[in-house]
């Protein structure tokens, strides 16, 4: 079994060298043709620029002005890879690159064709990849015949994934912000609302400090109150020894002094400020009083978040960290000449060699006479 198996070698080794001059002549066309068609390709440069998503922490007001408990972050998940990655693939990109770039021209596309915008997006896919790499970040390679020109494309995509991105989260930030101005603005015109009828009862009741003026009432009401027992008491004897001019002079301090207790004890409707008044209106006064400082502080507050969230909208704080811009390429990326030359060799020698085995092994056959046997048997019998 061995010796037939050396004997087929043996066999195989004489046709291909008997068949010599056919296999080189065959693979030395095939060599050259491929050179002079690899010669006359251009070359191709790729730039790539790499970067990895900023994590949504950095425009979290919260966390970048310290008043939550979270730390901050610097790099995204997967959530934000992926939504690098929708807008590095988008449409809208695409367009702004060829328009940026006037590809149509580049690569030579009519742009009165209908089919132009699809051929010239085809071609500009053939030369665009964008792609997630082991450390999660996001690869961006440009090929062009320009080697400059495939660097500042490259960079130009990474600037406008990163304005893409930062506009989708800047549109959520303005929706957080629009929420904020609207709730302060209701909450103004509820303080408004509150301080206008705070002024009215205050006016009402003449009451502008209830816990001042509480306190001046109970200190002076006993005090004019211990006036009057004097003067009632004076008066009382001096009615009883009969003096006249000292009855005259008490009975109207008398007199005054209950007008004076009066009018600062009994509300009569002259909208004067008295201890009737104070206790009609204390209550309420201080009801809306807690009130317009609540609504006060509360206003404060969230005005000093909606500051926040203004100066980090503001910022324009970049959606991508670890950034690495594209360089002008100096090693060109395609063709690759020789592993070229070298296939073509290996591929034209193979085809080469089973040509000629199938040629010497099968050569004997007589095609004519098979086709005409072919013919008579599908011929219809007389």
């Amino acid at each position: 079994m061995m010796g037939d198996n050396y004997n087929n070698l043996l066999d195989i080794l004489q046709t291909l060298y008997r068949r010599r001059k056919f296999i080189i002549i065959t693979c030395s066309v095939a060599v050259i043709g491929t050179i002079i068609i690899a010669l006359t390709m251009p070359n191709y440069y790729k730039a790539t620029t790499s970067f990895y998503p900023a994590s949504p922490s950095l425009i979290d007001p919260n966390r970048v002005y310290a008043t939550s408990e979270s730390g901050v972050e610097y790099y995204g998940g997967d959530d934000e890879v992926n939504q690098l990655l929708s807008a590095a693939e988008s449409k809208f990109l695409l367009d702004q690159i060829i328009k940026d770039f006037n590809l149509y021209q580049v690569y030579e596309v009519d742009t009165t064709d209908i089919k132009a915008p699809f051929k010239v997006r085809k071609k500009l896919a053939k030369r665009y990849t964008v792609l997630k790499n082991a450390n999660d970040g996001i690869d961006v390679a440009v090929e062009d015949q320009d080697r400059e020109r495939a660097a500042k494309m490259a960079n130009t995509i990474r600037i406008k994934v990163d304005e893409i991105h930062r506009n989708f989260l800047r549109y959520s930030q303005q929706v957080v912000l629009n929420t904020h101005k609207t709730s302060l603005a209701v909450r103004r015109t509820n303080l408004t609302a509150i301080s206008d009828s705070l002024s009215k009862v205050r006016k009402k009741y003449q009451i502008y400090n209830a816990e001042a003026q509480s306190e001046f009432l109970a200190s002076y009401v006993p005090k004019i109150q211990a006036q009057l027992a004097g003067s009632q008491a004076k008066l009382a004897a001096f009615k009883a020894i009969n003096r006249r001019d000292s009855i005259q002079f008490y009975k109207n301090k008398t007199i005054f002094l209950q007008k004076q207790l009066r009018s600062i004890t009994t509300d009569e409707g002259n909208g004067t400020f008295n201890l009737e008044s104070l206790n009609k209106g204390m209550s309420l006064t201080t009801l809306l009083e807690e009130q317009v400082e609540r609504l006060s502080k509360d206003i404060s507050e969230q005005e000093e978040v909606y500051l926040r969230f203004q100066n980090i909208l503001n910022a324009n704080i970049s959606s991508l960290v670890g950034v690495e811009p594209a360089e002008v390429p100096v090693v060109k990326s395609r063709p690759v000449r020789s592993l070229m030359v070298a296939s073509a060799g290996i591929i034209s020698f193979i085809l080469c060699v089973l040509g000629v085995l199938l040629y010497e092994n099968y050569n004997y056959i007589n095609w004519s006479n098979i086709s005409q046997k072919e013919e008579k048997i599908d011929a219809p019998q007389a």
